[in-house]
């Protein structure tokens, strides 16, 4: 998952044309987005393993294995949700990406005004990456004026499940 993180910054960072662009890359993070964003809303369990003692590790021990993709029981006999969803992740992100594969991502620039970001976007294909700059999947590059922004920000209100957020909040206009 770091890769696919690594691999979108790339993208942030070093701004490209949309030709050249890796929209592979901007839809697998929004994959790997909505499906972190599932699972928090899930809170999923700890999986017991009958006849099974676990070690009493240390976060510092914990973060240690799970960086070198060791998984562990823990003190419980369970296998943390943490390492249970880290594999359903891996899994759901190809089967997203069957539908998102042929996405290609166009850099949105808001003129006037600033985007609103949604806690994650399941059903619109929007990717805010600064106040004023967001992927929007099936758009190419291109400036919005203002009810523009408005409308996409009346999007990300709508998009919302727990929260939404922006810079200046008087700054984003809404339809």
């Amino acid at each position: 998952m770091v890769s696919i993180e690594s691999q979108f910054h790339d993208q942030i960072d070093n701004h490209r044309s949309f030709a050249d662009r890796d929209h592979r890359a901007i839809s697998r993070y929004l994959a790997l987005w909505r499906l972190r964003h599932r699972f928090h809303l899930e809170r999923a369990s700890a999986a017991p393993l009958n006849g099974v003692t676990g070690e009493c590790l240390s976060q510092e021990e914990q973060e240690i294995l799970e960086k070198k993709h060791v998984g562990y029981v823990n003190e419980l006999g369970q296998i943390p949700s943490r390492q249970l969803a880290g594999a359903q992740i891996q899994i759901g992100i190809d089967q997203i990406m069957v539908g998102l594969g042929g996405v290609r991502w166009g850099l949105l620039y808001a003129g006037n005004g600033d985007f609103l970001s949604a806690d994650c976007y399941h059903e619109f294909c929007f990717i805010p990456i600064s106040p004023k700059y967001a992927y929007a999947g099936g758009f190419e590059d291109r400036s919005l004026a203002y009810d523009q922004v408005a409308e996409i920000n009346k999007k990300s209100i709508a998009s919302a499940q727990e929260f939404y957020f922006g810079n200046t909040l008087s700054a984003c206009p809404v339809a």
